[in-house]
């Protein structure tokens, strides 16, 4: 897929969107479902109440419309991509994905596929500059990998959302045929943070249950970096080289030490991972892209060279995309962000827009 440049000279990899009322989706949705989703049973805003903060949305985010913000396309064009002089933005549902981690396999599938349906439809058809993150249920990878391949089609259609909160980390073999999929299709792969522990995913923490939702936003990395590991060691970058991981609201400062302990224990135990004929390092480097909102910063935003000390070590120049995460109420405006601040002339130009450009295809 390649789609003309537009003249603006930012890329928002993180902006999340969702409908004015369920009406929209159930309009997409098997009539048979239609009572359950409207009923509140599985909607796509299941969350314990430890995970919502409550601090709602920025103030720059009201809707015109009556409806949330972020659920109309004309409002998100004119006030975000006009009013910043953002390029393209990638589209992604901050709730849906939760439906990869509820214990049924068929509502969640057609879920997910109207879901995509109505992405495509509401704001895909709207605007050029939106691009769509789709969205499988993996509780079926087959029909996952249907669904990439109907779904994926669409020339803005660059990636698959899919959720943190797991029974297996990522790079278990159940997985392998959404990855094939993925990369059949030229789409990469995206997790986002925020299902951790839901349904029947695992305990959000590794070890265990939190009891304030300080403890599960502190320790979302945790979650990140076990997946990571996993799509290294099982070899996923290798079945598909040109395949990307993107992360997503879970920082990024974390990483060097994740790259030096997994190196230093590849060398006495490569012997279980022969397919890996680089260190594992190499492979998270060159397939792996980080967000950078809710990377970790210093207290005194004046000190966001502190902060390159660590992301230097993981050529945080090449491995950064620029992402709001609007209209979330910590959402980082381009002008806002320490990364950017931090960064020099010729890193701010990569991360605001060419390390994605260059990802998706937008030559």
């Amino acid at each position: 897929m390649s789609l003309p440049a537009a003249p603006a000279q930012l890329i928002d990899c993180d902006v999340h969107i969702t409908w004015r009322t369920l009406d929209e989706l159930a309009a997409h949705l098997p009539r048979v479902w239609q009572s359950r989703l409207r009923a509140g049973r599985g909607t796509p805003r299941i969350q314990p109440a430890f995970y919502v903060p409550g601090c709602g949305f920025h103030k720059e985010a009201s809707s015109a419309t009556g409806g949330p913000p972020g659920s109309d396309p004309e409002t998100l064009a004119r006030d975000w991509l006009d009013g910043h002089g953002i390029a393209y933005a990638v589209l992604n549902h901050l709730d849906m994905p939760v439906v990869s981690t509820w214990g049924d396999a068929d509502y969640p599938r057609d879920l997910a596929r109207a879901y995509n349906d109505w992405l495509i439809e509401r704001w895909l058809a709207r605007d050029r500059r939106f691009l769509g993150s789709m969205v499988v249920a993996t509780q079926d990878p087959a029909a996952a990998a249907a669904e990439i391949e109907r779904a994926g089609a669409h020339p803005q259609v660059v990636q698959v959302l899919l959720a943190s909160g797991t029974r297996l980390p990522y790079g278990a073999p159940y997985y392998h045929p959404i990855y094939k999929a993925a990369a059949r299709r030229g789409l990469h792969v995206a997790i986002h943070t925020g299902t951790e522990g839901l349904g029947t995913s695992n305990p959000p923490t590794s070890a265990g249950w939190p009891t304030y939702a300080i403890e599960w936003r502190a320790c979302q990395p945790q979650n990140l970096a076990a997946h990571l590991v996993s799509l290294v060691t099982e070899g996923i970058f290798v079945r598909h080289p040109e395949l990307t991981l993107v992360l997503l609201e879970g920082g990024a400062a974390w990483l060097p030490q994740l790259l030096w302990r997994l190196d230093k224990n590849f060398k006495p135990m490569r012997l279980e991972c022969p397919w890996l004929t680089e260190l594992p390092s190499a492979y998270i480097l060159r397939h792996v892209r980080f967000g950078t909102q809710g990377i970790e910063r210093p207290a005194d935003p004046a000190d966001a060279e502190q902060l390159w000390t660590y992301l230097r070590m993981m050529e945080g120049e090449r491995t950064l995309v620029y992402a709001s995460a609007y209209p979330s109420w910590d959402m980082e405006e381009p002008t806002a962000s320490a990364v950017i601040r931090g960064a020099s002339p010729e890193a701010q130009q990569r991360i605001q827009a060419q390390n994605a450009r260059k990802l998706y295809h937008l030559d």
